[in-house]
């Protein structure tokens, strides 16, 4: 059981996820994370692509937004540490970052 924590929105949220931390290759645990794209305020200038570290957000080819561009999807799900660069980077606030963190 951990809390599932997002600094920017919504406050710490109890989450029942099983895994909660993911052990990589040199034996260091690090937290997993998990976004939330608001789609109607995106603008499509992509620098949630450019900054997210790990590659866990690319550009869809074929989800448009109603203004005609290509929107953001979340990918790569189980390599998000929810470092939060995505959602920083944001200038219109539309990116949402949750962190599981241990109670």
């Amino acid at each position: 059981m951990g809390k599932l924590f997002c600094p920017h929105f919504l406050g710490n949220y109890k989450k029942n996820t099983g895994s909660l931390f993911v052990n990589i290759d040199r034996g260091i645990t690090v937290a997993r994370g998990k976004i939330k794209i608001i789609e109607e305020f995106c603008k499509g200038c992509q620098l949630c692509v450019h900054f997210c570290k790990n590659n866990c957000i690319e550009i869809s080819k074929d989800k448009l937004h109603s203004s005609g561009f290509l929107l953001p999807v979340f990918v790569n799900e189980n390599d998000c540490i929810g470092c939060g660069f995505c959602g920083w980077m944001c200038p219109e606030c539309t990116i949402e970052v949750y962190k599981y963190i241990e109670d």
